[in-house]
C-alpha cells in the first residue's frame, strides 16, 4: 500500500506512529498530574479540617472544664474565665465551620455532610446550655455530658474525615494526631471531673 505513495505523503504517515504514541504519553501525564493535584488538594482539605476539628476540641475541653467549676461554686469562681472562653469556643467553632464549607464544596455527595450539619447544631445548641449553666438550672453532670458528648461527636466524624484520604502516608499521620486527640480528651474528662471537687 505504501508503494502507491508518495514520499512526502509517506513520511507524513510514519512520522504519525511516534507523534502518536507522544501525544498518548502527553495525556497521561497530564491525567497523572491532575490526579496528584486532586489528591494534594484532598489532602489539604483533610489536614485543615483536622486541625480545625482539634482546635473546637481544645477550646471545648477548656470550656467544660471552666464551666463545671463555674458550676460547682454558684458562680462564685471562674465568672470571667468562663465568658472569655466562651468567646474563645465560638470563633473556633467559627473557623471549623468554615472548613466544613470548603470540604462539602470539594465533596458535594459525601457521606459526611449530613453529619456535618448535625454536629455544627449541636455547636449551635451549647448557646441554650451557656444560658442554662449561667441561671444554674443544670447539675454539674449534665454539664459535663453535654460537653463530652459534642467533644465525641465531633471527634467520631473527625475519625470518618480520614477515610477520603488517598495517601497512606497522610492517612498514618492524621491516625496518629488523632490518637492524641483521643488521649488529650480522657485527660480532659479527668480534669473536669476533678474541676467539680475544686469549684465547690
Amino acid at each position: 500500500m505504501l508503494k502507491n505513495l508518495c514520499v512526502r505523503t509517506k513520511l507524513f504517515v510514519l512520522l504519525l506512529i511516534p507523534v502518536g504514541v507522544l501525544i498518548t504519553d502527553m495525556v497521561g501525564s497530564a491525567l497523572d498530574n491532575y490526579r496528584e493535584m486532586d489528591a494534594m488538594n484532598a489532602a489539604a482539605h483533610i489536614v485543615a479540617l483536622s486541625v480545625a476539628g482539634n482546635d473546637t476540641i481544645h477550646e471545648l475541653q477548656k470550656e467544660r472544664g471552666i464551666s463545671v467549676g463555674y458550676t460547682s461554686s454558684k458562680g462564685a469562681s471562674f465568672a470571667a474565665d468562663l465568658r472569655e472562653q466562651r468567646r474563645a469556643t465560638v470563633a473556633a467553632h467559627r473557623a471549623l465551620a468554615e472548613q466544613i464549607a470548603s470540604f462539602v464544596a470539594e465533596q458535594p455527595s459525601s457521606a459526611l455532610n449530613s453529619s456535618f450539619r448535625g454536629m455544627l447544631q449541636r455547636l449551635d445548641n451549647l448557646d441554650r446550655l451557656r444560658s442554662s449553666i449561667d441561671a444554674f438550672n443544670v447539675p454539674v453532670k449534665d454539664v459535663i455530658a453535654e460537653y463530652t458528648g459534642t467533644i465525641k461527636e465531633l471527634r467520631h466524624i473527625l475519625d470518618e474525615i480520614l477515610q477520603y484520604s488517598e495517601s497512606a502516608a497522610m492517612y498514618a499521620k492524621t491516625a496518629n494526631f488523632l490518637e492524641l486527640v483521643a488521649a488529650k480528651e480522657f485527660a480532659g474528662q479527668e480534669r473536669a471531673t476533678g474541676a467539680t471537687a475544686f469549684g465547690a
